[in-house]
């Protein structure tokens, strides 16, 4: 079971093609560099495993590959979360698989589902539902967030024993009712998307007020 698709990281998975993505990325593109005054970041193919695929991936930028695979998914292979400004136009499910690592870096397992339409902002992305084990320098934890969903084996969140709440088992079969693969670069199609984050920051804007207003009609126009 291995949810790093070649990356040796855990694997985003959207709910959305290749060419949905690409699409908000370059609707996201265009809005930057009208109120940044930046040059665009075009998006460019990808071909390979997943460990040829995120050697294009350069470090200090805010970059990430998205992965067609045989399922339904989408991977996200980048150390960095999906862009939050994507994920509103994007209207797609997200999930976190953690297996051995959690995201944070502490041993232990997490799932982690995000379904639109979020609440959103500059540093935060509201997820449905949160639950995970972890170990830190005295004990595991337990933590949980959400209702939650149909195929969960909510009992064994109320083992004596935290560690045993959510075990790789567990994530196992969770992932086959999501229908999430199971497996490494043999879900991988072989193409991806290079997708690059023009640097921008609010306070380099020409017009913050006025770009915020059109980054949420653009929400809306895709609802």
């Amino acid at each position: 079971m291995d949810w790093t698709c070649g990356t040796g990281g855990s694997v985003e998975w959207l709910r959305a093609s290749l060419a949905d993505i690409a699409k908000a990325w370059t609707t996201y593109v265009d809005w930057v560099c009208r109120w940044w005054q930046v040059a665009p970041e075009p998006v460019q193919e990808v071909h390979g495993t997943g460990l040829e695929m995120i050697s294009h991936l350069e470090p200090g930028y805010s970059c990430g590959i998205v992965a067609e695979t045989s399922s339904r998914w989408t991977a996200w292979l980048s150390e960095l979360p999906f862009s939050w400004e994507l994920v509103p136009l994007v209207p797609c499910s997200t999930v976190r698989i953690e297996s051995a690592h959690t995201a944070d870096g502490l041993p232990g397992t997490g799932l982690r589902i995000v379904r639109q339409p979020l609440v959103t902002g500059p540093d935060i992305v509201v997820a449905l539902r949160d639950v995970g084990v972890t170990k830190d320098e005295r004990s595991w934890h337990f933590n949980e967030y959400g209702e939650p969903a149909h195929f969960e084996e909510v009992d064994r969140y109320l083992l004596r024993n935290r560690r045993e709440r959510l075990t790789a088992d567990m994530l196992a079969r969770y992932a086959v009712a999501l229908d999430i693969p199971l497996g490494e670069d043999e879900v991988l199609t072989g193409k991806g998307l290079y997708l690059r984050d023009p640097p921008w920051s609010w306070d380099g804007c020409s017009d913050s007020a006025a770009a915020a207003r059109e980054f949420e009609d653009m929400k809306r126009e895709r609802w």
